[in-house]
């Protein structure tokens, strides 16, 4: 009996340990590349990333050459996710006039949430007052846990390592 009770400790520690280091060696979510410029670090923010890919599938007009490409791919990759809520309420509520009044609200929102998409506790709070923007981060939470988002992100590896180069051209 006395074995068997050393044995369950045993296995107990050994299960408690290795979920322990299971947790402390995690990979982050979202793979982001690095680029350092004279002591400058450039990287993809998938926040950002993420509300582009929203303004693409929402008809905002491809602008830059370089990425038209990567776009297309936005629109191909994600066709199969047009029927989630967030179109429906984007098409309601557009981001730009409706659920923010300036072009660098979108970015100001984007920079007080963490990469989970959470409000980040360690700034004041942005508007989380304000129904439609907390509707927006919820619906682009769902967003990302329907489509995966952070697998789409973290395969664009070869496009991210190149974009941050193209600002010391």
């Amino acid at each position: 009996m006395k074995s068997k009770i050393i044995l369950c400790i045993v296995l107990a520690a050994l299960c408690l340990s290795t979920g322990l280091y299971g947790r402390a060696h995690e990979q982050p979510i979202y793979q982001q590349p690095v680029v350092e410029v004279e002591g400058v670090r450039f990287t993809i923010d998938p926040r950002i990333e993420l509300f582009h890919t929203l303004e693409v599938l929402q008809g905002i007009p491809l602008v830059n050459f370089v990425e038209i490409e990567y776009k297309q791919h936005i629109l191909s990759y994600f066709k199969t996710y047009k029927n989630l809520a967030i179109f429906d309420y984007l098409s309601k509520n557009p981001m730009y006039g409706g659920i923010f009044s300036t072009i660098d609200g979108p970015i100001w929102f984007l920079l007080h949430l963490t990469e989970d998409l959470e409000w980040r506790d360690d700034i004041p709070d942005f508007e989380t007052f304000d129904p439609k923007v907390d509707s927006l981060r919820l619906l682009m939470q769902d967003f990302v846990a329907e489509t995966k988002y952070e697998d789409f992100f973290n395969a664009q590896r070869a496009f991210y390592d190149i974009s941050p180069i193209e600002f010391t051209l």
